[in-house]
């Protein structure tokens, strides 16, 4: 089944909100850690309410398993370095990236 124009749209809307609320929530992984960032934090520097968190992510967890395709990603380029060495500094090079400076998402 199609979807109509306006579940497009929704949809559309709906999937840029969870990005801005994941580009927020790795800064402030990276910033604070983890352990230390609250939701609340994450909604308030995204501009939006806690709530509308809890409408894309059951709970903080969450957020950060989100992740997960990112970190395929790296693993696959780490794996396709020529020698163990190189995939090392590979993934230490990703993982120690900076997202504002390099736009890399590190795992």
């Amino acid at each position: 089944m199609e979807m109509t124009i306006q579940e497009l749209k929704k949809k559309a809307i709906e999937d840029i909100r969870r990005e801005q609320i994941l580009k927020v929530a790795l800064q402030l992984f990276y910033k604070n850690g983890y352990s230390k960032t609250k939701v609340s934090e994450i909604a308030a520097v995204a501009g939006i309410s806690k709530g509308l968190i809890y409408h894309y992510f059951k709970n903080k967890s969450e957020i950060l398993f989100a992740f997960k395709d990112q970190m395929e990603v790296c693993l696959n380029e780490c794996k396709s370095q020529a020698t163990p060495r190189d995939c090392i500094l590979t993934f230490t090079e990703r993982l120690l990236a900076n997202p504002d400076e390099s736009g890399y998402i590190p795992p």
